[in-house]
């Protein structure tokens, strides 16, 4: 996997109400089920983060082992949407 860059002055506030910090990297989604999708990050927030695919929609509430360059972690997908070519997800961190 590629390393993630960060653009530190790249921030706005989202949709969801929290800052949202520019990123870039690719990502691994693993479901339980085994399903894995490979994505590339967009920004994250303090609880969450974005992610575009060329896979079909996630369905909500989905739980996903993420595993970034820097590490791993727990996420539900709490929205996804068509986009061009490619599809968005939003996820929640699961603590």
């Amino acid at each position: 996997m590629a390393e993630a860059s960060i653009p530190f002055i790249s921030t706005k506030k989202g949709s969801g109400r929290e800052t949202r910090l520019a990123i870039t990297g690719n990502v691994k989604l693993i479901a339980k089920d085994g399903q894995q999708v490979e994505a590339e990050l967009m920004d994250i927030s303090i609880h969450g983060f974005r992610v575009k695919h060329v896979h079909p929609p996630l369905a909500n509430g989905r739980e996903f082992r993420v595993i970034y360059p820097w590490g791993e972690v727990i996420a539900r997908v709490v929205w996804s949407r068509a986009v061009a070519k490619w599809n968005e997800s939003g996820f929640l961190l699961c603590y």
